[in-house]
């Protein structure tokens, strides 16, 4: 009678146990990584911030010395892990609410957000309204068949892989440098 949803791709689990000792005792990690953008192979030395789920996967976010930078990984593509037991200095810059805020899914930006402004029509306007974007998202304009809703967020893949799912029933009117990408990825 109750079904609940589980991920297909179940990659990723078996390194939870490795990575939330060094979380909660703030042991640096370092791990083997798979970008499957550049189809290569990295070794990252990091002390972890936040285990965060999103839509059935894992992620690892965590502060990169060597970067000077708090970055994401996909426990999926991490392939080895090794857990360097040296107690590292608590971080207070890191808050996961703020890191995140501004973000449509699990990828952070070094960019500042922006106001977008979409135009949403029937069948999706409704669920747009039961399920919003963003927490930002705003209606700015309602009609019976069509809402254009406003949010403040990063550009990023995500984003633009949300707006794509909605096919021909999502216009973006601003800005113009995310209209002519998404222009672009059509």
């Amino acid at each position: 009678h109750v079904q609940f949803e589980t991920g297909i791709a179940m990659n990723g689990y078996e390194w939870i146990g490795k990575i939330y000792p060094a979380l909660r005792n703030r042991w640096l990690i370092k791990i083997s990584y798979e970008n499957i953008y550049k189809n290569e192979i990295k070794t990252y030395t990091m002390q972890p911030m936040l285990l965060k789920e999103h839509r059935n996967k894992w992620y690892i976010i965590g502060w990169v010395e060597a970067r000077k930078d708090y970055l994401t990984f996909a426990l999926e593509r991490i392939q080895e892990i090794q857990t360097i037991e040296k107690k590292q200095k608590h971080r207070i810059d890191f808050n996961p609410d703020k890191f995140l805020q501004h973000s449509v899914g699990i990828m952070e930006a070094d960019t500042l957000p922006e106001k977008v402004v979409l135009t949403i029509t029937a069948p999706y306007h409704k669920l747009l309204q039961l399920e919003p974007m963003h927490r930002s998202q705003k209606i700015i304009e309602q009609k019976e068949k069509e809402i254009k809703v406003e949010i403040q967020v990063n550009i990023n893949e995500e984003l633009c892989k949300n707006i794509l799912s909605f096919g021909p029933y999502c216009k973006v009117l601003q800005p113009q440098k995310l209209k002519k990408q998404i222009q672009e990825l059509i």
